[in-house]
This record gives structure tokens, sequence and C-alpha cells, in this order.
């Protein structure tokens, strides 16, 4: 009996961009930049009626959770060759940004079956409501140079450097 007295709903919505541009600034030197998008809504209802309790006391639930990330790269190459030599330099920067936030709210007593809302219980639980948000961001430099004689003999030299919200 519990089953067909309670309403369960999910609601949800997802978004996904990605793009990059491309310029050929000069014959040796190209910039490259990339943009990237995720988007996600999220809604779960429940509703039971009350029917569904032997005391005959209605319940109801909402969760919703968002969450946002978003990533940009930008990038300088450099390449360059001249008889037995070559030169591939790259000259960098990422960020990175996510963003989260749940909310729940959690109800009983309502006057009537007929409405399914929270805005209609009588009591609101303050145990099963809440809500929190966490924010993160990384950023990133990078470079390296790559030289190579002959095709035979390579020298590579990298470096990074990562700052996040997380480490302070």
């Amino acid at each position: 009996a519990r089953m067909e007295n309670e309403n369960r709903t999910r609601y949800d919505y997802r978004v996904v961009a990605d793009g990059f541009a491309r310029w050929k600034i000069s014959r040796n030197l190209t910039y490259k930049a990339t943009f990237g998008n995720y988007f996600q809504l999220r809604d779960y209802e429940i509703f039971r009626n009350s029917q569904a309790k032997y005391t005959g006391e209605s319940y109801g639930y909402d969760l919703i959770n968002l969450r946002n990330k978003f990533i940009t790269e930008h990038t300088l190459n450099y390449r360059w060759r001249k008889k037995n030599h070559t030169i591939d330099a790259l000259l960098g920067a990422t960020y990175e940004y996510s963003a989260y936030k749940n909310t729940a709210i959690e109800g009983t007593q309502f006057p009537t079956d007929l409405i399914e809302t929270l805005n209609a219980a009588t009591v609101i639980n303050s145990d099963g409501t809440y809500t929190n948000k966490e924010e993160i961001a990384l950023a990133s430099f990078l470079a390296r140079v790559n030289y190579a004689y002959n095709g035979k003999y390579l020298l590579s030299v990298a470096a990074r450097y990562d700052g996040s919200s997380l480490f302070g």
C-alpha cells in the first residue's frame, strides 16, 4: 500500500558545451584557446500521502543539486626550424572553476493529500533541511621548450606552477 501512496519524481537537466579558437599570428606563432562547461541541475521530490503510513502522517522531501564546472586553456605555440636545428616552445595558462550547491527541505503533516508541494506542509523538519555550497578554483601556468639537432639529439625543458583554492 505504501508504494501506491508515494510519488517520487526526479528531474535531471544537463548542458555540456565545448569550443576552441585558433589564430595563426605569424608563420611561427600560433595562439589557441579552448573553453568547456558542464552544468547539471537535479531535483528529487518525494511525497507520501496520509494513507502511506499507519499514523496517517503525510511526508514530503525535496533535494536540489546544482553543479557547474568551467575550464579554459590558452596557449602560445612557437615553432622555428633552420637547417638541422628545430625549436618548439609552448607557453600557456589554464583555469578551472567548479561550483556545487545542495539544498534539501523536509516537511510533514500536510493538511490535504491534494497539494504535494512543501509549502503546504504544516511542520518543516529542521534535521532534514539544509544547504551547503562549495566552490573550487585551480589556475595553472606552464612552459616547455624542445630543441632538436639533426633529428637525433633532443633537449626538453618544462615548468609548471599550480595554484588552487584548496591549498589555502
